[in-house]
């Protein structure tokens, strides 16, 4: 891994919920992973335990992954061994989203949503 040195003035984030990432720092692997149910009804009306992940076969299954067949070579040239940065602002962070300054050898992202949503019928 290129070592480079990150410098950041000012970091602002109006919100990062609790399945986000905020690394400060080098790391040799990122792998924040998200499964989540969001209903959204016309009546809020919600059972515990209404919607178990178990009954939705996208939260287990494999997710196919890109096979390169031809060699790939790549060559990085750094004019500076430093990154400048003076402010960077984010609004929200959600769902498995990484903000990391810093070095990473792997950083592997996943997130499954599934979205339902329970409208009222009209009485004709």
């Amino acid at each position: 891994m290129n070592s480079r040195i990150s410098s950041v003035q000012h970091v602002s984030i109006l919100n990062i919920d609790p399945y986000s990432i905020f690394e400060v720092g080098d790391s040799f692997h990122v792998h924040p992973i998200t499964k989540a149910i969001a209903v959204q009804r016309q009546q809020a009306i919600f059972l515990e335990s209404e919607f178990p992940l178990s009954d939705y076969p996208m939260f287990t299954e494999r997710i196919p992954q890109p096979f390169v067949v031809e060699p790939l070579k790549m060559e990085t040239i750094n004019k500076s061994p430093f990154l400048n940065v003076d402010n960077i602002k984010i609004n929200n962070m959600v769902s498995s989203s990484v903000l990391h300054l810093g070095s990473s050898r792997i950083l592997h992202s996943e997130a499954r949503v599934k979205t339902i949503r329970h409208l009222l019928r009209e009485k004709e």
